[in-house]
């Protein structure tokens, strides 16, 4: 059985396509916490947004979950204290803005 995995916001076609290689894809725009929360009930793998709030309620609600993953360079989003007492990895994607930082302080030069 795949890994289900839902997704909070629309990623990249390619991305996606990937995944669905390996996993049962969930994937959403806009969710509210109420809708997140009740949606995640049956999943094994979050991928955030930095603007998705993923704290200790929600975490303690789903102790079916694997893995957390924040498609951001921080990890503001998320109560990693709780992730880390329910043995849950927190994932982060560090050098995804690295360019367009280089490339927007070089504009501005």
């Amino acid at each position: 059985m795949k890994p289900r995995v839902l997704i909070t916001q629309t990623l990249p076609f390619k991305a996606i396509e990937r995944l669905k290689e390996y996993c049962d894809v969930f994937m959403y725009d806009n969710l509210s916490y109420q809708t997140l929360s009740s949606l995640l009930a049956d999943k094994d793998i979050l991928i955030s947004m930095l603007t998705d709030s993923v704290d200790q309620q929600l975490i303690e609600a789903n102790p079916q979950l694997k893995l957390i993953a924040n498609f951001a360079v921080g990890f503001n989003n998320i109560d990693i204290k709780t992730a880390s007492k329910h043995k849950i990895p927190v994932a982060i994607t560090p050098d995804v803005l690295s360019e367009a930082s280089a490339d927007l302080t070089l504009a501005m030069m």
